[in-house]
């Protein structure tokens, strides 16, 4: 789990489909986890996404996918 909050060491730029991260210090990015709110459930790839608990691979791009109700997904 990171020790550091995401406010502290990333800038975020929210776009209309797309949200791009800033950092400046050296981070071990390729298993970073994020803490976030969705309503429904939430993928990387096949993997769903636990809040707080996932880790992912920031080196390179990652597409999340929100998952509704009746099975409408957005990435």
């Amino acid at each position: 789990h990171n020790d550091n909050k995401f406010s502290d060491i990333i800038r975020f730029e929210v776009g209309e489909s797309e949200i791009t991260a800033y950092y400046e210090e050296l981070l071990e990015m390729d298993s970073l986890v994020v803490d976030f709110k969705a309503t429904g459930k939430v993928y990387v790839g096949d993997v769903e996404q636990v809040s707080g608990q996932t880790p992912n691979d920031f080196s390179k791009p990652v597409i999340y996918t929100l998952k509704n109700s009746r099975g409408e997904t957005r990435e």
